[in-house]
């Protein structure tokens, strides 16, 4: 599996960090990113073929952001994502930020290849 996190700001890429991980079905990968005033925990977990060949991935994310006026927020996600080998898939665990918008926004963008020797 192929995970790539950035943050970017106003459509541009301020920061990047890319892995290779190896996992089997079932087994999730998990990436933390940690921040000045925020944690983000994301686990990923292909489940493999489904009936009718379909390939599923569950994604998990749990977020905690210090907020000077509300103290510390929790906010945590599930999503099954259908997929294909080699396909990318998007997550924003912050959620989508349009880049005319203006502010920061975290992506992880992951890609998800079979196993060769």
């Amino acid at each position: 599996m192929g995970i790539d996190a950035r943050i970017l700001e106003s459509g541009k890429i301020i920061w990047n960090e890319t892995h290779q991980k190896n996992t089997i079905p079932g087994r999730p990968v998990e990436i933390k990113l940690v921040g000045e005033n925020l944690v983000i925990v994301a686990r990923f977990t292909f489940i493999g073929n489904q009936s009718g060949g379909q390939k599923l991935l569950v994604a998990q994310g749990q977020v905690w952001m210090a907020d000077p006026s509300q103290g510390i927020r929790y906010q945590a996600s599930v999503q099954t994502i259908p997929l294909e080998f080699d396909e990318e898939i998007c997550y924003f665990p912050l959620g989508f930020l349009k880049p005319e918008d203006g502010g920061s926004s975290i992506e992880v963008r992951l890609n998800l290849r079979p196993y060769e020797e």
